[in-house]
């Protein structure tokens, strides 16, 4: 049996000036630190305010990472009310697309 990579993140991208959470992503070590745009809301909200790159936990698994991801826009959503610029829910496909 072929043990899975662990070579994923779980990250947030927080506003430069009051640090609020903004997106909640997976990918590998540079996805993070990307800044070609996600989506029009992430775009308009990094261009507005800058962001910082928190990574929560590395060295996931694929599936360990989706299922964080979802947990985690979760608890953002329900915590700061509809700032994240997430599109979907979370893990992989596009379920919870708004």
């Amino acid at each position: 049996m072929l043990e899975e990579k662990k070579d994923t993140c779980v990250y947030v991208h927080l506003r430069k000036d009051d640090k609020v959470v903004f997106y909640v992503g997976i990918g590998k070590k540079s996805r993070p630190y990307e800044s070609r745009p996600y989506n029009p809301y992430w775009t308009r909200v990094a261009g507005k305010h800058g962001y910082i790159v928190h990574i929560i936990y590395k060295n996931l698994t694929r599936q360990e990472a989706c299922d964080l991801e979802v947990k985690f826009i979760k608890y953002y959503r329900d915590l700061n009310g509809k700032v994240l610029t997430n599109m979907t829910d979370g893990g992989e496909g596009i379920s919870g697309a708004k």
